[in-house]
């Protein structure tokens, strides 16, 4: 998740400990210093111009498989 508020980086940081600590590296909560993150697993021209890539035209579409 990018760009989360203080108030659920806060909460994570109190349920994080009770996870499995397989289940939660799996999960990352980033505030609103996102792009470098984004940038160590993501491509940036795979990222969306919105959130500092420079992809244009993300097809922000649902996939046909999944009920809407």
């Amino acid at each position: 998740m990018i760009n989360a508020p203080y108030t659920f980086t806060t909460i994570w940081a109190m349920v994080k400990p009770w996870l499995d600590p397989s289940t939660a590296k799996k999960i990352k909560i980033i505030g609103s210093n996102y792009l470098d993150v984004l940038k160590k697993d993501i491509d940036v021209d795979q990222i969306p111009v919105e959130y500092g890539g420079t992809r244009p035209n993300f097809p922000w579409t649902v996939p046909d498989n999944i009920e809407k």
